[in-house]
């Protein structure tokens, strides 16, 4: 599927489960054109889609009020699950470093 697609494999594997669908912009890897304003989707995230029993959909282009559900999810996570009082930079010696004690975290 691409690095989109092994993006999203990787995402609803570590969720362990799907949604009824999932919001994304609408990158060439998503929707390949547009059709009447209608997006086509790219053929690997259709079938993405289907394997995982849920509906790749984008937001409307040049429609604030389609992509803020999106981006209310970063708010959410920086606001509710990032603590902004801890601040990791000065304990990992690495980005990739950072990302294995997060993905040992997340194993737990």
């Amino acid at each position: 599927m691409g690095h989109a697609g092994a993006c999203l494999d990787t995402t609803l594997r570590r969720i362990g489960g799907a949604p009824t669908y999932v919001l994304t912009d609408n990158a060439k890897t998503v929707a390949v054109e547009h059709i009447a304003g209608i997006p086509v989707r790219h053929p690997q995230m259709v079938a993405g889609g289907w394997h995982y029993g849920c509906q790749v959909v984008s937001w409307v282009p040049y429609d604030p009020e389609s992509k803020g559900g999106a981006e209310a999810t970063v708010r959410i996570a920086k606001a509710d699950l990032v603590p902004t009082n801890a601040n990791l930079l000065a304990s990992y010696d690495s980005f990739a470093e950072l990302t294995n004690a997060c993905l040992t975290w997340s194993m737990r």
